[in-house]
């Protein structure tokens, strides 16, 4: 199981803040991507998961 603090530390360290944020989400979807397999499904797709898709693309282009 990976830490999303982890791999948000790690992002930040090599991307700044911007990486610290992708980082922290990427360690949260891996983890529930892993609870999901475990529990014999996958990860389900919602209208929050794709609002929060939308959110994290326009924090990306707002900072480029």
């Amino acid at each position: 199981m990976v830490s999303p603090w982890i791999t948000g530390a790690l992002g930040w360290a090599f991307f700044g803040p911007l990486g610290g944020l992708f980082g922290y989400a990427a360690g949260s979807l891996f983890n529930a991507a892993q609870r999901g397999s475990a529990a014999g499904g996958g990860p389900q797709a919602d209208s929050g998961a794709a609002r929060n898709d939308f959110i994290a693309s326009l924090l990306a282009l707002t900072a480029a």
